[in-house]
């Protein structure tokens, strides 16, 4: 996995995607934390480094999938990876080719699945 691409995890629980940048800091990786969509829109909007999307799929409000509608028109080229701890199901509008990790992963899993980007 390139190390040189900023990572942005977001979640709607802060201390996961702290704790997940944390972790993915200690692989080399640079990670910032966001606990809500319009907290990663505006990191987004002020940080042109940010060159992958680390999302939960299940927050209130906007989920993950709706924010990657959102990050499709804003940010047509930022790859995005979920992650959830709630099933995906036949209701929900899955993009094509999507990557989709069920916590709990290791960091491991998130690594592979982010050198898949590349």
């Amino acid at each position: 996995m390139r190390t040189d691409r900023k990572l942005l995890v977001v979640d709607d629980n802060f201390d996961y995607a702290e704790t997940l940048a944390i972790q993915l800091g200690q692989r080399g990786c640079l990670a910032v934390p966001a606990g809500s969509v319009r907290q990663a829109l505006d990191l987004l909007d002020d940080d042109p480094d940010i060159g992958v999307v680390v999302s939960d799929v299940r927050m209130p409000g906007v989920d993950g999938l709706d924010f990657r509608r959102v990050l499709a028109h804003r940010f047509p080229k930022l790859p995005v990876v979920f992650m959830t701890g709630m099933p995906v199901d036949k209701d929900d509008l899955v993009p094509l080719h999507v990557i989709i990790l069920q916590k709990p992963f290791s960091i491991d899993a998130l690594i592979a699945a982010l050198a898949q980007l590349e």
